[in-house]
């Protein structure tokens, strides 16, 4: 199995997310971000035997933009796993968290295969 770093697009897109519908109580943006992000990490560098340090930032367009249900369910499933690496995921409550947002629902949703796997930045205008 390969695993990447997901973008700050993408985490911030579930952060917000999570904390818009303030899932298992959470609420701060940015700290859900920073939790998901470090998980992340923690599971490539467990993976590749890196020492990639966390710098996760929220990213405004991702922030801000309408994600579908069934995107978020996706980009949760994504980031689950990208970040089941390493020995501690499956106790952190970045896990739950991913969890959660999934609860139950997937491939057989209308619209997750044409969901995007990974949230990418917008292309911006030249």
């Amino acid at each position: 199995m390969s695993a990447f770093i997901c973008n700050d697009s993408h985490v911030t897109a579930l952060a917000v997310y999570a904390a818009r519908n303030r899932i298992l109580g959470y609420q701060d943006a940015l700290a859900i971000g920073q939790m998901l992000h470090a998980e992340n990490v923690a599971s490539v560098n467990f993976r590749y035997q890196e020492a990639t340090t966390p710098d996760f930032r929220l990213c405004e367009w991702a922030a801000f933009h309408p994600f579908s249900r069934v995107q978020m369910v996706k980009a949760a499933s994504c980031l689950d796993y990208q970040s089941c690496e390493h020995p501690g995921w499956k106790a952190s409550d970045a896990c739950k968290l991913l969890a959660a947002i999934i609860a139950g629902e997937g491939h057989g949703m209308p619209g997750y295969e044409e969901a995007q796997w990974e949230i990418t930045p917008r292309e911006t205008a030249a």
